[in-house]
């Protein structure tokens, strides 16, 4: 059998090579729906050439001919062909230099122009299997109004590695799974962190569905699966999932759910109901598809869906209900769904069929087990409370002059961090040092359409829990003033009721009420943050463990004065430190022996330095290279430990001084 075949890109010889490898009596491919889509589609990428790998072992396939296909009495065998296209001009003689002199400049040729597969399955309908397209070039223009997911697939061809950033699409073979099996399949394809060969068949993903859920027998479905063994299939991945209901949400609503979970890398399994148009709706029947991407412009708002009775990243428009003649609501919902497709000529066809979205299931980390419309009810309390300030205002002939609005993402918090590293952050110090749960929900303010700040949800905390977890200050002004208009409004509980409860309004108030005194900050402040020792001599780790060195600890004011207490003449000195707890630690220095850690016993300090005694009194310095040498403001912190010299030893407040020293950086 041959091994290859290249070809111009058409339709005729589309199913012409197909036909050449598993014979005249397959059915003309160009008939199908999806053949027509994905023709079209690859059209519009400038698809040139096709070339068909005649024997190939597509792993899905092969996991399911092997469960049920081996079966049948009519042998569809285990061998699939696979489609490659490319949009340059390739043929036999191309691939030949590949093959026996591996040519670079033909090795780059193919890999510049793929444009990506479709395995064609042995089976006499359903017999599109894995494909992969390149996303168009459009998908990556205008970033901050549209989003689509993809990841990188590899491609061996002969040896030849080619990669195509897309999504798998596939459509439902109707014996071993149905659309929300190809739906579920597709989605976790879009999951950034799933393993390709990891994830399992559409046959073994319908048995873990049914197979678990009461009441269901041992078979392959034809008719769909329900919520429940949807999300029944995502539990036997160890996925988190959550599940809204849509049908009364309004196109705004919707629209920003959609956007908050995929601008996480979230897709999203949308059931919905399919309607015929006509002088009324006709229903057809349930139907679920796998989103994977939005465009929120307002004159084109849409999702790209992978829908098995269409193809990969089909266009589904938003519109209202109102378009489609005398049509102006249907239970309750004004707008719907409208899969827009184009004939050969790439013109656009006129819609036959509604979609009425009903709910969207997310597949998720299993860590995440926060839902976004917690997140978006608490955003949405802010700006409810905003808006009340500004109508307060109004009515008082002022007005506010700033205008806020949010998004919201998913992020792990080594992102987060990275990200703060390099921006202007007012508050970046402590969101760097803050240790945080691994996956955040960020919702991230504006203020007139500059960044403002960002409010950090701890996404492994519970619904009843307090996941307000941190601030990240872009402008403190900003926030400062939307703190003092939330502190102002502590009774929430008319906004929490309009969202059933189900926000964290209260764990933000929590948050950001003043913080309580804190006797560590005290500390930190007044003395300098904890520094360990840069090191410790041999001499000083062996003299703590015999515990024979002599240190005098100060919590308080003594009666005695440093006269009474260190008896050393003039000009000699002792070394003294600041202790993590905020004694005063004095103790003698044996010179090239034992320093300043071995009087905090080796344990972080802070502020330290001599304490030397001169004919007129006693001066102190912050002379200690293992502790004092990196503090920027060793000198403002020197001046406070002379004030906590001077309480201690009241006696002998008059005669200590302090002499600013400026180390040597290290």
């Amino acid at each position: 059998m041959f091994p290859y075949l290249v070809c111009e890109f058409a339709k005729e010889t589309l199913g012409n090579l197909v036909k050449e490898c598993f014979g005249s009596n397959f059915p003309d491919i160009v008939k199908k729906d999806q053949v027509n889509y994905i023709f079209n589609y690859l059209g519009d990428l400038d698809a040139e050439s096709i070339l068909l790998e005649a024997d190939y072992v597509d792993k899905d396939y092969l996991e399911d001919y092997s469960n049920y296909y081996v079966k049948c009495f009519n042998g569809y065998g285990p061998r699939c062909a696979r489609l490659h296209f490319f949009d340059k001009k390739i043929d036999h003689s191309v691939i030949d230099k590949v093959i026996d002199s591996n040519c670079e400049d033909k090795v780059r040729l193919l890999q510049e122009s793929y444009l990506g597969f479709i395995v064609v399955k042995p089976l006499p309908k359903t017999f599109i299997g894995k494909t992969c397209l390149k996303q168009y070039p459009a998908f990556k223009e205008e970033e901050n109004i549209r989003c689509i997911l993809s990841k990188p697939y590899e491609v061996n061809l002969f040896g030849v590695r080619l990669s195509i950033d897309s999504v798998a699409f596939q459509e439902q073979d109707r014996v071993l799974s149905a659309c929300a099996t190809t739906a579920i399949w597709s989605s976790l394809h879009a999951l950034s962190w799933s393993n390709v060969r990891d994830i399992p068949s559409c046959g073994d993903i319908t048995a873990n569905a049914i197979n678990h859920v009461a009441g269901s027998s041992n078979r392959f479905p034809n008719n769909g699966l329900t919520n429940k063994q949807i999300l029944r299939a995502l539990d036997v991945e160890g996925l988190r999932h959550h599940r809204v209901d849509v049908h009364n949400l309004s196109i705004d609503v919707f629209m920003r759910s959609i956007r908050y979970h995929l601008d996480s890398g979230l897709p999203i399994i949308l059931g919905a109901e399919i309607y015929s148009i006509g002088d009324e709706l006709k229903h057809i029947g349930g139907h679920a598809v796998s989103v994977l991407g939005y465009n929120r412009s307002e004159n084109r708002r849409s999702l790209y869906i992978h829908d098995d009775r269409v193809g990969p990243f089909a266009r589904a428009a938003i519109q209202p209900l109102s378009d489609f003649g005398e049509i102006k609501d249907h239970k309750g919902r004004d707008w719907c769904l409208v899969l827009q497709r184009k004939d050969d000529e790439g013109n656009w066809v006129e819609p036959h069929q509604i979609i009425m979205p009903e709910s969207i299931i997310v597949p998720s980390h299993k860590k995440n087990r926060i839902p976004e419309f917690y997140i978006r009810n608490t955003c949405d309390c802010i700006l409810s409370t905003f808006d009340a300030f500004k109508k307060a205002l109004e009515n008082k002939g002022k007005s506010a002059s700033q205008e806020f609005d949010y998004s919201i993402k998913i992020e792990q918090i080594s992102d987060i961090k990275e990200r703060v590293m390099q921006r202007s952050v007012v508050n970046k110090r402590q969101v760097l040092l803050s240790s945080l749960a691994r996956f955040q929900w960020v919702a991230s303010f504006t203020a007139d359409g500059k960044a403002a700040f960002d409010i950090l949800f701890d996404a492994t905390d519970i619904p009843q829990g307090d996941a307000v977890s941190a601030f990240i200050k872009y402008d403190d002004k900003a926030f400062s003033f939307i703190r003092s208009i939330l502190l102002r409004h502590k009774d929430h509980s008319e906004l929490e009721n309009s969202f059933n409860g189900k926000n964290f309004c209260n764990s933000l108030l929590l948050s950001l009420a003043p913080a309580s005194e804190d006797y560590n900050a005290f500390l930190d402040e007044m003395y300098g943050e904890l520094r360990a020792p840069k090191y410790i001599n041999k001499e000083e780790a062996q003299l703590y463990n015999s515990e024979e060195f002599d240190v005098k600890k100060y919590y308080g004011s003594t009666q005695s004065s440093l006269e009474n207490a260190f008896d050393i003449s003039v000009g000699d000195k002792l070394i003294w430190a600041i202790s993590h707890e905020g004694a005063l630690l004095i103790g003698q220095e044996v010179e090239g022996e034992l320093g300043h850690p071995s009087i905090t016993g080796m344990k972080p300090a802070r502020i330290s330095g001599e304490l030397c005694k001169e004919s007129a009194g006693w001066v102190i310095n912050a002379k200690s290279g293992r502790y004092s040498s990196n503090y920027q403001n060793a000198n403002t912190l020197l001046e406070n430990a002379l004030v906590r010299f001077q309480e201690i030893f009241p006696k002998s407040s008059e005669c200590i001084k302090h002499k600013p020293y400026h180390p040597k950086p290290h």
